[in-house]
């Protein structure tokens, strides 16, 4: 059943035409060949596709496009069919597109292939509220007889220059309907200490805007609430709603609130503000960053209860999720959005918990802890150009297992063991060793064991939990020279072998991995996996 289809068939077709690589190729050519960036939109990065489908504009973009200032691939796309196809670097901001707010998402570069029974509602929304350098819409070539459409663009100075005109006859999904790529961009003067005056992408913020709309200020009072003691946890978990409707439900409360209190503010008379020595621009300063403000404490507090995910991660795992997560902080926090976030964590989840173990293995492999498999015979006949470290990590010295006693050499630790770096790397490695072990099976009571004052000569053993008794998971000593020597639980090593070759498509079975390693398979499949159904306990 091919795509289409499928969201034919759950009834998840918004009116999917997708993308064409002709239309996309014109809007990279066009990105390619724009002004300069001013030096004050340095910081906006990234693209976003409003309505992004099965994520192959996106995919398109990232493959043709040069990396720089677009560093960040964002999403805004309704069917849940759609959304599951997209690869992890790709960021849910949004479901509903008529639901999000898009003042608070600055990005580079905008695309949108709209339904074309709304295009005209989608268009004059992102022209009004699209906070980018420049906009690229496939619209009905009709769009320019649209009265609204073209005071939408005179209201916010920008410029829609066609680049390409055509239709969807060759398309995934075949249509007769005229259409054109469509620019959005307002361009200035500028001038660049290299090439003299030049002409750069300029943009303005539409937040300015929305705040005259909705906030007249008269030129002719309700106080915010005080913090309450309790957790925002504690307070979203009443009258039976879980902890996602829970917080939505403070959230949007506190947000109306935050509104009435600004709206009687703008009421009182300029005069009198100016009295108080209160101006409208500080007074729509203040509310932007109460809303934002407002907005990343009801995220954070979404993240800081994903402790059944983010305890599972190494610290290199956990550093490049939390970075993805922290893009919700522009994401509007409504139930749909909350939900389509913790869909990608379950969604990627599975794969930092698989990469993270074959990273620790290699971390660990070294030419004096490294067994050859049998059939690894240029290994073991000695026809191998070298077996080093270098050639270990890069799969070029072939498929081996680990040793149980290991040896990390001080140099990778710095000869004095008692620098701060030296200590944190230990401490990483060693915590990363306790998280893989405990995704492997070996439960781990506690994973916080850093202590400043190792010394060296120093011995520590650390421990799992197994039928209500503590048994040995590792014992390490620390030489004054900084070398790291590890014996570690046989068992563990075995499941920890087991598991690198499978996801390193060395071992496709059971049996071959006891005829390879010489272990028992007890740990096939062992590492834990987080199933699709835990969303609903995430959230609880």
């Amino acid at each position: 059943m091919s795509l289409l289809d499928y969201i034919k068939k759950v009834d998840e077709d918004y009116e999917w035409y997708p993308t064409t690589s002709e239309m996309l190729q014109v809007v990279v050519n066009d990105i390619e060949n724009s002004p300069v960036v001013s030096h004050r939109y340095r910081d906006m990065q990234g693209i976003l596709d409003v309505g992004a489908d099965d994520g192959r504009v996106l995919e398109y973009f990232r493959e043709h496009l040069d990396s720089e200032g677009v560093a960040k691939y964002l999403a805004i796309e309704k069917s849940h069919a759609l959304a599951r196809q997209w690869p992890d670097h790709i960021f849910p901001v949004g479901t509903d597109f008529h639901a999000q707010s898009l003042i608070d998402k600055p990005v580079r570069f905008l695309f949108c292939n709209p339904p074309y029974s709304e295009y005209k509602q989608w268009f004059k929304r992102i022209v009004r509220e699209g906070f980018f350098l420049a906009g690229y819409l496939v619209v009905p070539s009709r769009w320019k007889e649209s009265v609204e459409i073209q005071r939408a663009l005179d209201s916010r100075g920008l410029t829609a220059t066609p680049l390409w005109d055509g239709d969807f006859l060759s398309a995934d999904r075949s249509a007769r309907a005229k259409v054109q790529v469509v620019k959005l961009a307002k361009v200035r003067s500028g001038y660049d200490r290299f090439c003299g005056h030049c002409e750069e992408m300029d943009a303005d913020d539409p937040f300015d805007e929305w705040f005259d709309q909705h906030f007249g200020f008269n030129e002719s009072e309700e106080a915010f609430s005080g913090k309450s003691s309790e957790s925002l946890k504690d307070r979203a978990l009443v009258n039976g709603k879980n902890l996602v409707e829970g917080l939505v439900a403070l959230y949007r409360d506190e947000l109306q609130r935050l509104h009435d209190s600004y709206q009687a503010i703008s009421c009182l008379e300029v005069k009198t503000l100016e009295d108080i020595g209160v101006s409208k621009e500080k007074v729509r300063g203040a509310l932007r960053e109460k809303i934002s403000g407002l907005k990343n404490q009801y995220w954070r507090e979404v993240f800081d209860n994903l402790d059944r995910v983010t305890s599972r991660l190494t610290s290199k795992s956990r550093e490049r999720m939390l970075e993805k997560l922290m893009l919700a902080g522009n994401v509007d926090f409504d139930e749909s959005n909350v939900y389509s976030v913790l869909i990608w964590v379950v969604k990627n989840a599975n794969r930092y918990f698989d990469d993270q173990l074959v990273a620790l293995f290699r971390d660990l492999s070294n030419p004096k802890t490294a067994r050859p498999y049998v059939s690894n015979r240029h290994f073991t006949e000695g026809t191998w150009r070298s077996f080093r470290s270098w050639d270990l990590w890069n799969d070029k010295a072939g498929a081996y297992a680990l040793d149980y006693r290991i040896v990390k050499e001080g140099n990778y630790y710095g000869g004095d063991y008692s620098t701060w770096g030296a200590e944190k790397r230990r401490h990483d490695l060693l915590q990363d060793i306790m998280t893989v072990a405990n995704n492997l099976g070996f439960r781990i009571s506690s994973f916080d064991f850093y202590n400043s004052d190792w010394c060296g000569g120093e011995v520590r053993d650390f421990f799992y939990e197994e039928d209500g008794e503590l048994k040995p998971l590792m014992h390490v000593r620390l030489y004054k020279n900084g070398n790291l020597h590890l014996k570690i639980n046989q068992r563990f090593v075995a499941y920890l072998n087991i598991e690198a070759g499978r996801l390193l498509g060395w071992l496709t079975s059971p049996k071959q991995a006891e005829q390879e390693t010489g272990i028992k398979p007890e740990g096939w499949k062992a590492q834990y996996k987080i199933e699709a159904q835990e969303l609903l306990a995430l959230a609880a």
